[in-house]
């Protein structure tokens, strides 16, 4: 899109890029582009247009794609009960996406995203059994899970020693 001749600095803070109803701030980056950090959104397609007066935006049926979250790997598989594992989760398009959480059964917990492809959890406590794992943008409902599951196991208790003592001899050598 082209604007009128004007110096990019007479426009600052009136430009804005809009996908779909969401309005968010733009910057010169070159004489014929414009800049702006795209919303988070559910994967799809949303409506793009800009304006370089704070009212008016185009009107030029641009579109923008938005990546679905994949899950391709976690690791580990199972830990305890009692939480605080670090859970490695692999996948795609993390990188893009702000304020991740894991869905670990049905409680959440902040995801700490390492580069586009993989992010850490910390799990919480549970009970034992199976809990799926999922991934969702806390400010939209979309979430992905493709049916890995994180299992809780009991701690372990040590039960005994065996033998209970052992005699200890030393020899002095002079």
């Amino acid at each position: 899109h082209s604007f009128p001749t004007r110096r990019s600095s007479d426009l600052l803070g009136y430009l804005f890029c809009r996908f779909n109803a969401t309005v968010v701030p733009a910057i010169f980056v070159g004489s014929r582009e414009l800049r702006c950090v795209a919303p988070q959104h559910s994967a799809g397609w949303a409506a793009l247009e800009v304006t370089g007066n704070a009212l008016d935006f185009t009107d030029s049926a641009s579109s923008f794609t938005f990546l679905p979250l994949v899950i391709t790997d976690i690791y580990p598989l199972r830990g305890p009960t009692t939480g605080n594992t670090s859970l490695l989760v692999t996948g795609g398009h993390f990188g893009l996406h702000l304020n991740l959480l894991c869905l670990i059964g049905s409680l959440s917990t902040q995801a700490l995203v390492i580069n586009a492809t993989q992010l850490r959890c910390i799990t919480p406590a549970a009970t034992p059994g199976n809990a799926a794992v999922a991934l969702t943008m806390s400010s939209a409902s979309t979430n992905v899970s493709n049916s890995f599951f994180f299992e809780y196991e009991p701690p372990m208790e040590l039960l005994r020693v065996l033998p209970r003592s052992e005699e200890h001899t030393s020899e002095l050598q002079s």
